[in-house]
């Protein structure tokens, strides 16, 4: 690791207490394979976060970073990353361990947790978008129980794909 840090946000005992903590930093360098360097521009906590504060709800270990929703610009990418590159930007839901998640300067997250960010979509509003998809994806096809739609990919305004 670099011995470099950066700050984050994190709850730090499952009882209520949240603060800043500082964590490694990563070089483009040391990523694994699909995995990409973000610098987070934007960041949201959803309620999981509170369960993860208050009750230590999904938590391992302590301190834990906060935050599932960003918007950000890529500087790094691992091997075998496909389809983005330094200066790229990009939303995530960032869901997992700690160096995955959200608020925090510095987000190593799967590429395939990513997508692009068209120049004419500003990133505040960008944000909003990882976590409204995730619920809603959720509802229609885990609570509601439609079928998936047949995998066919189409483009769409703002230059984005999606299987519709």
């Amino acid at each position: 690791m670099t011995g470099k840090t950066h700050t984050a946000i994190a709850a730090l005992d499952g009882k209520g207490g949240v603060g800043m903590v500082q964590v490694v930093t990563p070089l483009p360098t040391e990523l694994g394979a699909g995995e990409v360097l973000i610098k987070v521009e934007y960041a949201a906590m959803i309620a999981l976060d509170t369960y993860a504060t208050d009750m230590g709800f999904l938590v391992s270990e302590y301190p834990f970073v906060l935050g599932y929703t960003v918007a950000e610009f890529v500087v790094g990418t691992g091997p075998g990353v496909k389809g983005l590159r330094d200066g790229d930007r990009v939303v995530a839901f960032t869901y997992g361990p700690s160096k995955r998640k959200a608020l925090q300067q510095y987000v190593v997250q799967s590429y395939t947790f990513c997508a692009k960010v068209p120049d004419s979509l500003p990133l505040d509003k960008a944000a909003t978008i990882p976590d409204n998809f995730i619920c809603a994806f959720y509802t229609l096809f885990n609570k509601l129980e439609l079928p998936h739609p047949p995998a066919c990919w189409k483009r769409v305004p703002f230059g984005l794909s999606v299987c519709i």
